[in-house]
């Protein structure tokens, strides 16, 4: 995104210079699994740092991708977005048949000088990615990029539009431009493998897919105040449904974290009752704070964005019919861009009917703040807090059969802040806990259920240094990312309980001294943790120096192969 007014970029920052130490894991299970270190292990990098970096690298768990032989449909070749380039529209044959994955790869190449970007894809008016491009260097990068999209299959068969969007803006100074590939691949399902499901966490595709905007374009959330209302006129037999819903916050509110306030709430509605909460994780973009804190290891999903995931089943039995889902922001400042969809599970054209039996939720949350004056001219301690509990309850009745889903939910946020030297000088804490309780259950029958545990921050600091005569400037910069996520499922279908734990982790500094011949060094480490007990694990230890990968370990049944 372009930046207009880099005060934030440059402020959102902080002053404490991040020693990177040796990465102790927690991983267990080591046994019998070979280390597979970078072939460069420990390699000093060049004393010109970031003369030359290594190709963008997204941390998480890798895609696991089936044996059989996939059909691909070629959806972009090489497109290269330009100056103020419209979304393409690609026009494709996909197949029908019945899969047991769907892999969306993405690869790019750019060189030259340039913003980070968006980069979204839409489905029909259904959007299925959003990421962001990562900023080049004048000798280029690659990328690459998989997605998992099984959850999409109502809208990525038979013909169908998709349309890319890559809003780029070239000029003199900034001349990169975007060489973009997308492709889908249908595998097969693999035998013996038709009745387990390869990740549990994902839930069921769908029986259909609604979109929430009229076309393949977001919505633009400007005003302080503004609602996106969406008509609705849904199936009579909707047993189960979720919204799969795309926010990305925009210019100023891309660093909403580190504003005053920087408390977010997405408050869901529907026909004005509310529906479901999204108290959303910080993103950083590849620009963002310091853009030598994202070459060549990226931040956690920055270059593909999850979905926030609403679960609506306790509504199901009421949604047929005509109705209208409504999103906000809670105290957000310039705007958002929503898109996504309704996932809908139908009861075979059976019609149902339903009540809300309890529900405890209410918006807007208010967050308790505090501030403290520091010297005048916008120097102060901020503080601000946040917490929420609720539950909502609703029966589905189908001719004869009947269900009760229920969401209890526990929210905690909590931020802190330092600003000195008329915000030159930041120092920012941010964390979040989730707890999630779901629950679906046929009278009679035992309940499926699933917990989740999420734990989110960020740590950031930096300065804003200029010269006596303005001409140049001084960013250090360090900032610590962390995710921490535990689930349980249970039910019928598990002879007993799937848990998991994943665990994300980046931390880099950087500084630039930014002038006629910009100079620039720094480092970043990467962690990645994932076991469930289906006796699948990957763990990851990357590390880089100036640019240059130097360190990179991978162990367990998930890693990558070839390296």
């Amino acid at each position: 995104m372009k930046k207009t007014g880099m005060k934030l970029a440059c402020t959102g920052i902080a002053l404490a210079l991040l020693t990177l130490g040796s990465s102790q894991s927690t991983f267990a299970e080591k046994q019998g699994i070979q280390k597979k270190p970078f072939a460069n292990t420990l390699a000093v990098a060049k004393t010109e740092q970031f003369s030359k970096t290594d190709n963008p690298i997204s941390i998480g768990v890798p895609i696991t991708v089936p044996s059989t032989k996939p059909t691909v449909v070629k959806v972009l070749n090489k497109e290269q977005f330009g100056n103020a380039k419209p979304p393409v529209k690609s026009e494709v044959k996909l197949p029908s048949d019945k899969w047991g994955k769907v892999i969306l790869t993405i690869t790019g190449t750019q060189k030259g000088r340039q913003y980070d970007r968006l980069f979204q894809i839409w489905a029909g008016s259904s959007q299925i990615f959003v990421g962001v491009t990562p900023e080049p260097t004048k000798d280029g990068i690659e990328w690459k990029i998989q997605k998992d999209v099984t959850e999409y299959l109502p809208v990525l068969q038979g013909k169908q539009v998709l349309t890319t969007k890559l809003e780029n803006y070239v000029n003199d100074t900034y001349t990169g431009i975007p060489e973009m590939s997308i492709q889908l691949e249908y595998y097969p399902e693999e035998k013996g493998k038709k009745n387990k499901q390869a990740d549990p966490l994902k839930i069921k595709t769908p029986d259909k897919i609604i979109p929430i905007t009229k076309d393949a374009a977001p919505f633009y959330m400007y005003e302080k105040n503004s609602s996106m209302d969406v008509p609705l006129d849904l199936p009579k037999d909707i047993k189960g449904a979720y919204l799969d819903l795309y926010a990305v916050p925009q210019n100023n509110d891309e660093f909403w974290w580190s504003l005053q306030p920087d408390f977010r709430e997405i408050e869901v509605y529907i026909d004005g009752q509310p529906a479901g909460a999204v108290w959303p994780e910080p993103t950083l973009y590849t620009g963002g704070v310091n853009p030598y804190l994202w070459r060549p290891i990226q931040g956690i999903h920055t270059l593909d964005m999850t979905a926030y995931r609403v679960n609506l089943t306790p509504f199901a039995g009421l949604l047929g019919g005509k109705h209208t889902l409504s999103i906000k922001v809670n105290q957000h400042i310039d705007y958002w861009l929503m898109s996504g969809s309704l996932f809908l599970y139908q009861n075979n054209r059976k019609p149902t009917t339903g009540k809300i039996v309890k529900n405890t939720l209410t918006f807007p949350t208010e967050s308790d703040k505090t501030k403290t004056d520091l010297f005048g001219n916008d120097n102060n301690l901020f503080g601000e807090n946040a917490n929420k509990s609720y539950e909502i309850q609703g029966v589905i009745d189908a001719k004869g059969e009947h269900y009760t889903s229920t969401i209890q939910a526990s929210r905690n946020n909590t931020s802190d802040q330092t600003n000195y030297n008329e915000g030159g000088v930041q120092i920012v804490h941010n964390a979040q806990v989730v707890t999630m309780d779901e629950s679906f259950a046929k009278k009679g029958q035992k309940a499926s259920t699933k917990h989740t545990e999420e734990v989110y921050t960020l740590d950031c600091g930096s300065g804003y240094m200029p010269t006596q005569d303005g001409s140049s400037f001084l960013l250090p910069s360090n900032l610590t990312q962390s995710l921490h996520v535990y689930n349980v499922l249970n039910g019928p279908e598990w002879k007993s309980p799937y848990e998991s734990t994943l665990y994300l982790n980046t931390q880099g500094y950087a500084s630039l001294y930014r002038s006629k011949s910009d100079t620039a060094q720094g480092a970043t480490t990467a962690v990645v943790d994932f076991k469930d007990s289906n006796e699948q694990s990957y763990h990851q230890v990357l590390m880089s120096h100036g640019g240059i990968v130097t360190y990179n370990l991978e162990l367990g049944s998930l890693s990558k192969k070839g390296k």
